[in-house]
């Protein structure tokens, strides 16, 4: 039975964790783990991926990475930046209601995937082709990438559009190597 002094404890905070890695390194099933374990053991947790592509932008990003023609870099990393801005609120709450938040990505992929991805040339896709040209231009740098390739973004661009977010409480990058990632299935 709960002590008087308990009854008016404010709840404590939830916490925020955020698995990060390359495409197909394993981040999804980690954080769907974790979420379970979390869940099996009582423990009040949210599960929630990056883009969160069921909201109004979300819909907006998940339809250029569909489209097999480049869409500008610039553009792309605001879209995926204004996502996890419209996010923000709820993970909040979430966190204030004492849950664990766990999350398939959130700030360390954006970035790495904007100034590197157009470093390279290669443009943000869903598409198996895509993810071939990705691997390519990365085992080839010295290619120059496709012609007309975007001018990357910067390193500042890309860290301006996330000053002010929440910061997870724990991340964990799940380190592979490209050309393992490659010989996963859905690459």
């Amino acid at each position: 039975m709960e002590t008087e002094e308990e009854k008016l404890e404010p709840p404590k905070r939830g916490v925020f964790i955020v698995f990060e890695g390359l495409d197909r390194s394993g981040k999804s099933t980690q954080a769907k783990m974790l979420f379970e374990k979390l869940s099996r053991d009582g423990v009040k947790a949210k599960l929630i991926r990056f883009p969160e592509r069921s909201s109004a932008v979300g819909s907006l990003i998940d339809a250029a990475l569909q489209q097999a023609a480049a869409v500008e870099p610039h553009v792309l990393h605001l879209l995926f930046a204004a996502n996890r801005w419209e996010q923000q609120q709820q993970i909040e709450k979430w966190l204030a209601a004492g849950f664990a938040v766990v999350a398939d990505r959130f700030l360390a992929a954006a970035a790495a995937a904007g100034t590197c991805a157009a470093a390279v040339g290669v443009v943000y896709s869903t598409t198996a082709a895509n993810h071939r040209a990705a691997a390519a231009a990365a085992a080839a740098p010295e290619s120059g990438g496709p012609v007309g390739a975007p001018v990357p973004i910067s390193e500042a661009f890309a860290r301006s559009t996330e000053k002010g977010l929440l910061a997870p409480d724990r991340v964990y990058f799940l380190d592979i190597k490209p050309e393992e990632a490659a010989k996963r299935e859905g690459f």
